[in-house]
């Protein structure tokens, strides 16, 4: 496997990690479940964007 193939998996690799967070953090954000973590933990920024969403 080259470079530019081993690059092309990775990014791909992102791009599903990052749509399964979402589906994840919208599911359970849908039920508040995760509130408490959104307020202690920056990295789940992208989950209170999700969250903000939800709500409007």
């Amino acid at each position: 496997m080259n470079k530019a193939e081993k690059k092309a998996l990775q990014e791909r690799y992102n791009d599903i990690s990052e749509m399964a967070f979402e589906a994840f953090a919208t599911y359970y954000l849908c039920d508040g479940i995760l509130e408490e973590m959104l307020e202690d933990h920056p990295f789940l920024d992208p989950a209170r964007a999700i969250q903000e969403q939800v709500k409007n």
